[in-house]
C-alpha cells in the first residue's frame, strides 16, 4: 500500500523542533478534522493538541483562514505526490491518461478524509501565496499536458480552449466517478434500483473493471471530438 508520509497518525506533543512546527500543526489539524470535523478546529485548541502555546500558533498563521490554505495546501501537495508516484510516465499519452483516472480514484478510496480536504475547503483565493497556488494547479498542469499530447498524437489541434476542454471532461469524469464511490451512491443504485451486480463497486477488482469500461468511453469522446 502507497505510504503517504505516514501523516494519519498524530506526532507526539514533543515531535516537532524549531522549524517544523508549522508542518506539524497543519498535519495535526488534518488529522483533527478527520476526527472531530472542521467546525470543532480553532487554533487555540490546535495549539494545545500540538503542545504549544497559542502565541506559537498565531505566529505561524494570523488567523482559521490562513490554517484551511495551508491544509488545502498540503491535501494538494499529497495528492500530487500521490499520482506523480502512481504514474511516473509514459510513452503512450491516452494510457498515461487513463493511469492518472487510475489514480485519482485510488487516492480518494485510500485517503477519503485528505480527498475531502483537497476538494470541499472553501477558502479565499486571494489567501493564498505563490507557493499554494502552485501546489493548486500543478496536478492539473499534469493532466492538461497529458490531454494536449493525446490531442496531437490524433491529429487534432491543440489549442488552448480544445485541450482544457479535453481536460475539463477528464477531470468532470473521474471526479464524479470519485463522489460516487465515496458517497455509496452507484452501490445504492445496485441494491435499489436494479443495476447490474457489476456496478456495486464494493471490490477494488469490480472498481477496476468498470473504471476501464467507463475510460473507453470517455477517451473515445476527446478524441472523435477534439482530433477532427
Amino acid at each position: 500500500m502507497f505510504e503517504l508520509r505516514s501523516c494519519m497518525a498524530r506526532p507526539k506533543k514533543d515531535a516537532y523542533h524549531h522549524g517544523n512546527l508549522k508542518e506539524a500543526m497543519v498535519n495535526t489539524a488534518i488529522n483533527m478534522i478527520s476526527e472531530e470535523g472542521i467546525s470543532a478546529l480553532s487554533l487555540r485548541k490546535l495549539a494545545k493538541e500540538v503542545g504549544v502555546s497559542a502565541t506559537a500558533a498565531y505566529n505561524h498563521f494570523e488567523d482559521k483562514d490562513a490554517l484551511l490554505v495551508a491544509i488545502k495546501s498540503e491535501a494538494f501537495d499529497r495528492f500530487h505526490l500521490y499520482i506523480t508516484t502512481y504514474c511516473p510516465g509514459s510513452d503512450d499519452p491516452e494510457e498515461h491518461l487513463r493511469c492518472l483516472a487510475r489514480a485519482y480514484l485510488s487516492f480518494g478510496v485510500e485517503f477519503p478524509d485528505v480527498y475531502w480536504l483537497m476538494t470541499n475547503i472553501k477558502v479565499n483565493p486571494e489567501r493564498f501565496t505563490a507557493e499554494d497556488a502552485e501546489s493548486a494547479v500543478r496536478s492539473e498542469k499534469y493532466l492538461h499536458e497529458t490531454v494536449q499530447k493525446i490531442i496531437l498524437k490524433n491529429g487534432g489541434e491543440p489549442c488552448e480552449f480544445n485541450t482544457s476542454l479535453g481536460s475539463l471532461v477528464c477531470w468532470s469524469f473521474v471526479h464524479g466517478l470519485t463522489q460516487l464511490v465515496l458517497s455509496g451512491t452507484i452501490s445504492a443504485a445496485v441494491n435499489c434500483n436494479d443495476w447490474p451486480s457489476e456496478f456495486s463497486l464494493d471490490s477494488e477488482g469490480k472498481r477496476a473493471e468498470i473504471l476501464e469500461s467507463a475510460l473507453d468511453f470517455m477517451m473515445a469522446g476527446i478524441i472523435n471530438h477534439l482530433s477532427k
